[in-house]
């Protein structure tokens, strides 16, 4: 199988979606199946690191990307922590 590659994006920063665009573009140009987890800006601490454990327990995925920055309320460094 292609290597998978899941991006966590919280909110509709312009920015970020132009990001994860691209990056979306050049994981499909190397052959690489990327998969968004759109999540919305009022998500939850919890609920976010859940997500996180959630996709990195997933078989089909080999990296985890979290689209920074992360909405004010939101601990970045306890959700980079949730990486596995």
């Amino acid at each position: 199988r292609p290597p998978g590659l899941c991006v966590l994006l919280v909110g509709s920063r312009p920015d970020s979606l132009l990001y994860v665009t691209r990056k979306q573009e050049a994981a499909a140009r190397i052959g690489i199946h990327c998969h968004v987890v759109r999540l919305g800006e009022s998500i939850t601490q919890a609920q976010l690191e859940a997500e996180v454990q959630r996709v990195c327990a997933d078989p089909g995925v080999d990296g985890v990307l979290i689209q920074l920055p992360l909405p004010r309320h939101l601990d970045e460094n306890s959700v980079m922590e949730r990486l596995d």
